[in-house]
């Protein structure tokens, strides 16, 4: 996966629905956009990455917090790969449902 931060855009807009792959998309913005300082929010210091199984209970079969720690800025972008490069293609689905995911999730804290 490969993602560009935009942090002027809003959960108005979403550029990921019309992607390949993806069945629906969610967004939240939790506030403040702006800091303590009364100044707007430009810069994402963590970036949690997540994939969860199939079963719909939400269970983690791959996590990346690669960028923790960080100064990242619209334009910046940031790469991830997924559970499922893993897969084995002589086996089937069925029994590496552990590299299958069925959600992505990724959190920005800014």
């Amino acid at each position: 996966y490969t993602f560009t931060i935009n942090l002027s855009q809003n959960c108005d807009t979403d550029t990921f629905i019309d992607n390949p792959g993806i069945g629906d998309t969610v967004c939240l913005v939790i506030p403040p956009s702006i800091n303590d300082d009364g100044v707007e929010v430009d810069t994402v210091f963590d970036v949690q990455f997540l994939e969860v199984d199939t079963s719909g209970n939400l269970i983690v079969i791959n996590q990346d917090d690669t960028y923790n720690n960080v100064s990242l800025s619209t334009g910046d972008t940031l790469t991830f790969d997924s559970v499922s490069a893993k897969l084995y293609p002589d086996e089937p689905l069925s029994s590496q449902l552990d590299r299958v995911p069925g959600s992505v999730l990724m959190s920005l804290r800014a």
